[in-house]
């Protein structure tokens, strides 16, 4: 189908229609505001049996780009779960399916947790923009059929993330929950979005010993670029926007 706002969209054949990730956020151009775009979800879900499918064939989508681009006013729930008939090669893969007043948008990569770089890409895609988008109150985990809230500690929480992904042996399990604990603590202080993404960074170069208190009160939201990074995964640097 072609729509007058989202383009060509496809179906999933049960009434649904599906979108490319990609595509999906290249509609959301600066002049338009969220809001308006969520009201152009919320009218699409009125004519796709009020489900939106979004597909990104990576283990790395732009999560974080989706939630940017949404009114996290009318984003009543997140729900996480794991599924086993996106990637036959890995035990399951997580999807994200976020709830709106007229449907749900069901995200759905390849996030798998069978090796460190793929976890980490768990972490950096996937936790990092709930947290600092302030929405971890709003998640809820499908746990064999049921619905289980998000642990409010940050071990509890990582440590459920990886075992809903059936990979809970993870081995910078210690530095993902750091990381989760410092998203929290941004967010607690009013910080968030793009802003928090900054902070976090700035946290990150900090605690691995790339500046010294006296450069990061100096840097601002200026990149710094060359730090190579050997204690933390490659993935949570933050978006580099």
């Amino acid at each position: 189908m072609d729509d007058f706002f989202f383009g060509k969209c496809g179906s999933d054949g049960k009434g649904s229609v599906t979108i490319q990730l990609s595509e999906f956020l290249k509609i959301k151009s600066d002049n338009i505001t969220a809001q308006h775009f969520s009201e152009q979800v919320n009218r699409l879900f009125g004519i796709s049996n009020n489900r939106l499918i979004l597909i990104d064939g990576t283990s790395s989508p732009d999560f974080d780009g989706l939630l940017v681009a949404l009114s996290a006013m009318e984003i009543h729930s997140v729900e996480i779960e794991a599924r086993n008939d996106i990637n036959s090669n890995v035990t399951a893969t997580l999807a994200c399916n976020i709830t709106f007043l007229n449907g749900v948008i069901c995200i759905r990569p390849h996030w798998c947790g069978y090796k460190s770089i793929r976890s980490d890409e768990i972490l950096s895609t996937l936790l990092l923009p709930i947290y600092l988008h302030a929405l971890d109150k709003k998640v809820v985990l499908i746990v064999d059929g049921k619905k289980i809230t998000l642990p409010n500690d940050s071990n509890g929480a990582v440590s459920a993330i990886f075992s809903l992904a059936s990979y809970p042996q993870q081995e910078n399990m210690r530095i993902y929950v750091e990381d989760v604990a410092q998203a929290k603590n941004i967010v607690e202080n009013g910080v968030c979005s793009f802003d928090a993404w900054e902070e976090y960074r700035k946290r990150r170069l900090l605690r691995n010993g790339a500046l010294n208190p006296y450069q990061l009160g100096k840097l601002g939201a200026v990149e710094v670029k060359g730090v190579e990074n050997k204690t933390t995964p490659n993935n949570t640097f933050g978006r580099g926007r």
